[in-house]
């Protein structure tokens, strides 16, 4: 069913914005960067163990024992692992240190040259090593990639390592500081505490690199709504940035890239794309990054429009940033002339959807309502369909690619959505009546309402309304929706994916 398009003034698109914002995307313990980052923590600390006897204090603080350690943990391993560990274990020194990265790339190369460790740089090249010159700097992780790449010279591999960390490691009070910590590590797993002493470590490691996207990422939600709605990955939807690709980049002449998070239709058949959206999400105040996308916006959209002139630029903008100190700039970005629309995480089942259809693009999720509202007739499904101002040729190039993949299956002259779909599909055919037949409310006026967003801050549906409108239209999903059990969850999937609001 086509979701209908309503103007919404500048200042209801704001306080929209408002009551449907997602403020945070979780903790950053609760990231899969974080459970990785862990892991290696913990893997380094009971490998440094092994030649430390657990950091036992009756043995003086020696860096000889790190290096041993550090090699005998990368003796047999592949080169992958070996600079997983060995970055990991440069980060590990860093944040012991209180030094950095940025501080030690530029001064590492010259200790080399001082205390006179191999005058010219090992590399490995064609199997053989080669001695090149020094950098100037060279960062923590280029360096532990020539060691882990000279696992069939172990001296060079000990003597580089063993020399890294006496640069790191410079004080007897650093190297005091990493053996106070793993004491504290082995003498807290007894009671299975070590984490808890190893989380802030890891927090303070990765929190600039998550912080702005609340610990989540936002695209890769926005990937699993798209793959909910029936779209294909590669196909509908591109999996990474594009980068829009002018004359001169291809002739290799020097030019700044412009990159999208999302071209929408990206490689589907006979379409070219038609939303250009940017992602910006900012749990926390990122002014500086935030001015410079808002500063950049206007001249990428000029470059796109010059390859592409039927570009629609839509924004996926969301966070408590935009809430709090980046309110101006989002104003900016929507208030734009070229600025189609926007949507938020918890509005893109409709805002998003809506500009699809806009641009006639067939999602099988539409096609799947129609099926609901036809008793499963094809014809009448079609006929629907193109009422909706889809073409004849687009609704059968989705079809058919819903029959290869067993979405829907022909059963007694009726076309049945697959149970994996299914449940799905009237979840959304749910949402999709309240916005249909929704109307604009008060703050006072919402009370017994399910609120969608879209609309402005409050539109929605009086909820003992919502199943005789259900029923009206698609009596092919009755058994479901006069099955209270089966209704109120899927109301309660909605609410709890953000996508409705009970009030």
């Amino acid at each position: 069913m086509k979701l209908p398009v309503t103007p919404v003034t500048a200042i209801d698109a704001l306080l929209e914005f408002d009551v449907w914002l997602t403020p945070t995307l979780g903790e950053i313990r609760d990231t899969e960067r974080f459970q990785k980052e862990m892991e290696s923590a913990v893997r380094i600390f009971e490998a440094l163990g092994e030649k430390t006897d657990n950091f036992s204090f009756k043995m003086k603080p020696d860096i000889r024992k790190i290096a041993e350690a550090v090699e005998l943990e990368i003796a047999n391993a592949d080169k992958k692992y070996a600079k997983k560990f060995l970055t990991s274990i440069a980060d590990l020194a860093y944040l012991v240190t209180g030094k950095s990265d940025n501080n030690c790339k530029c001064q590492l190369p010259i200790y080399l040259r001082q205390e006179n460790i191999f005058n010219k740089m090992p590399a490995i090249k064609n199997s053989v090593v080669d001695f090149q010159k020094w950098p100037r700097s060279i960062k923590a992780e280029q360096f532990m990639k020539i060691v882990a790449e000279l696992n069939m010279h172990p001296d060079m591999q000990t003597e580089l390592i063993r020399v890294f960390f006496e640069f790191i490691l410079s004080d007897e009070a650093y190297v005091s500081q990493l053996w106070a910590i793993g004491n504290c590590y082995f003498s807290l797993k007894p009671f299975s505490k070590e984490k808890s002493l190893l989380s802030p470590l890891v927090i303070f490691k990765i929190r600039g690199s998550v912080t702005a996207s609340g610990g989540h990422d936002p695209e890769q939600m926005l990937r699993g709504m798209m793959s909910d709605w029936g779209m294909k990955q590669g196909v509908d939807f591109n999996s990474d940035d594009v980068v829009i690709a002018s004359a001169a980049a291809k002739k290799n002449e020097r030019t700044k890239t412009r990159k999208y998070d999302f071209l929408l239709p990206y490689k589907s058949s006979g379409w070219q794309s038609g939303l250009f959206i940017q992602c910006q999400f900012y749990a926390g105040d990122s002014g500086s990054v935030s001015h410079k996308n808002v500063d950049q916006t206007t001249s990428t959209r000029s470059y796109t429009t010059k390859h592409f002139s039927s570009a629609r630029f839509v924004e996926f903008v969301d966070g408590a940033g935009y809430f709090a100190s980046l309110n101006g700039d989002l104003k900016t970005l929507l208030q734009m002339e070229s600025t189609r629309s926007f949507f938020q995480i918890k509005s893109a089942p409709i805002r998003l959807r809506r500009e699809l259809q806009q641009l006639g693009y067939v999602t099988p999720l539409e096609i799947e309502h129609a099926l609901f509202c036809s008793d499963g007739d094809k014809k009448r499904s079609d006929t629907m369909l193109v009422r909706d101002g889809y073409s004849k040729s687009e609704i059968e190039r989705v079809f058919s690619t819903m029959l290869e993949e067993a979405h829907v299956r022909l059963e007694s002259g009726k076309y049945i959505v697959s149970e994996k779909r299914a449940v799905l599909s009237r979840r959304y055919f749910l949402l999709d009546v309240i916005a249909i037949h929704g109307a604009v409310l008060s703050e006072q006026q919402r009370k017994g309402y399910v609120l969608v967003p879209g609309y402005g801050p409050f539109y929605g549906l009086k909820l003992k309304d919502l199943p005789p409108l259900i029923l009206k239209l698609a009596a092919f999903i009755a058994p479901e929706i006069n099955n209270t059990s089966t209704f109120l969850a899927d109301l309660e999937w909605l609410a709890e994916k953000g996508y409705v609001m009970m009030s």
